[in-house]
């Protein structure tokens, strides 16, 4: 079904009270595939389209002197003057009579045309072609809804927020993917601040299908090209992480095992990890005893030490699975806070080798099974979004 039927039975019909169903049943098919269809191609929801668009209509109605409101009205399909008035002023932020008999500004919804959309391969790519193409007669809202996979957030004067994503080509180490972006930019100074929600490259098997939205979420869809199985997600806010880390290069066997523990319930929780601290790090009565401790125990990865506070990696060892728990550690008052815990399927007991600062290899005896890193400075800002995708089954992450 070609969306722009949609559009053309929507704009055929302004003077109705158009229901989904009435939309569905016309064009033969169902309200979720007509749904889905708008939301996906416009990234707006049918019933705000037909409403935006009977509105927009009837503002160029209202400057007919010879028209009431109430005429204006019943011409476009309300069942009376107080709903119309109650719309628009919702839309509008006035009333209809206010605009009649003033000077005022409104942003009306024209047709929407739906061409091939675009997908850029970086992200200074796409906020080029924003600022280049914004302004004249392309609204910044027409001007999103040329581009792939993009959602606004949020509007304040010059300044837009939006989910987007970009194309990775192919690469010596990395898969075809793409990068779910979050953008924040002035259309007017134009200054942006970039944040990656996810990089998909590492996942070989996972395809991006669509960022859409739905009512108030965003959601993602995914398909895993190896099992067929689809995914569905959704963008959720959360606070700004206190650290990073990095789990990739991950041997094949071993990252298809891994992704069937993301399912699972987790091998250790914070009361694990708590008693493990314990029994370790908060043995020890000063500094010197803590780094000594470290430095001997391979179990361990101190990454920002400084003084009273640390951020710790504990490896710890179950059977067929290794967890890493990275947390943020007080050693004066012995607690521990901000806990993320990364399970790794694995076949017998697993060791780190540091590679170089900040970089370690997990070996399950001779072969490195995934690499880890401890991320700072640029790439932890880059990487830092408020935004996590969060399975519908309670998950987190795409896949």
């Amino acid at each position: 079904m070609e969306v722009n039927e949609i559009i053309k039975y929507i704009d055929q019909n302004l003077a109705r009270d158009l229901s989904l169903d009435d939309i569905s049943k016309e064009l033969g098919y169902s309200k979720y595939y007509v749904s889905r269809s708008f939301n996906i191609a416009t990234n707006m929801s049918i019933p705000d389209y037909y409403m935006r668009r009977r509105l927009s209509e009837a503002v160029l109605s209202i400057a007919d002197e010879s028209a009431s409101v109430t005429e204006i009205a019943l011409m476009f399909g309300f069942n009376s003057s107080a709903y119309f008035t109650k719309k628009f002023k919702e839309y509008f932020m006035m009333t209809p009579s206010k605009y009649k008999n003033g000077s005022h500004y409104v942003y009306l919804q024209n047709i929407l045309e739906i061409g091939e959309k675009k997908m850029h391969n970086t992200i200074e790519q796409q906020i080029s072609y924003i600022l280049d193409n914004v302004g004249s007669n392309t609204d910044i809202h027409t001007l999103l809804r040329q581009l792939e996979n993009t959602v606004l957030i949020d509007q304040n004067q010059f300044i837009i927020e939006y989910v987007t994503t970009t194309q990775i080509e192919k690469s010596k180490d990395n898969h075809d993917g793409h990068i779910i972006w979050e953008v924040k930019l002035n259309i007017l100074t134009c200054e942006y601040d970039c944040r990656i929600i996810r990089n998909t490259s590492f996942l070989s098997d996972i395809d991006l299908t669509s960022i859409h939205q739905n009512d108030d979420e965003i959601i993602i869809e995914a398909i895993n090209n190896t099992n067929g199985q689809v995914y569905k997600s959704k963008l959720v806010k959360s606070k700004p992480r206190k650290f990073m880390i990095d789990i990739f290069n991950f041997e094949p066997q071993t990252l298809v095992e891994s992704k069937k523990l993301v399912t699972s319930n987790p091998t250790i929780n914070e009361s694990d990890v708590a008693n493990y601290a314990t029994s370790t790090i908060f043995k020890t009565r000063n500094n010197n005893e803590y780094c000594a401790l470290v430095e001997s125990n391979k179990n361990i990865i101190s990454h920002s030490y400084m003084g009273e506070f640390d951020i710790v990696t504990f490896l710890m060892n179950q059977s067929n699975v290794v967890n890493l728990a990275t947390m943020v550690v007080n050693l004066k008052e012995k607690t521990i806070s901000n806990l993320v815990i990364n399970s790794i399927a694995c076949n017998k007991e697993v060791h780190l080798h540091k590679l170089e600062k900040d970089i370690y290899h997990l070996m399950e005896g001779p072969r490195r099974i995934c690499s880890l890193r401890f991320v700072r400075g640029k790439d932890f800002y880059k990487y830092n979004s408020k935004y996590r995708i969060k399975n519908y089954n309670g998950n987190n992450d795409i896949y």
